[in-house]
């Protein structure tokens, strides 16, 4: 069984502890935060979640809003973008 929890953090900074709290008191497999924001408080999740053994993904830079993946499992990321009427992969 696998254990999933999502929280929408809205981009709010000076949240990084409370959140990793949270979500340690739920002890999911997968975790999604949608509105996560690439910047100091970001990543202090994404490095306490990695402390817990996590692997995270985003495609978001430049302190844009994104969606932060984590999970005990490990994964591929692949990051897909509209180009016009088609769609492109980005390397990573």
């Amino acid at each position: 069984m696998c254990a999933f929890s999502t929280c929408r953090i809205c981009g709010r900074t000076g949240l990084a502890v409370s959140i990793l709290k949270w979500l340690a008191e739920r002890s999911p497999d997968v975790i999604v935060l949608p509105e996560w924001l690439d910047n100091a408080s970001g990543a202090a999740i994404i490095a306490g979640l990695e402390a817990r053994g996590f692997q995270t993904a985003t495609a978001t830079t430049n302190g844009a809003n994104g969606v932060l993946f984590a999970a005990k499992r490990s994964f591929t990321s692949l990051i897909v973008r509209l180009m016009g009427p088609s769609l492109a992969v980005v390397p990573q």
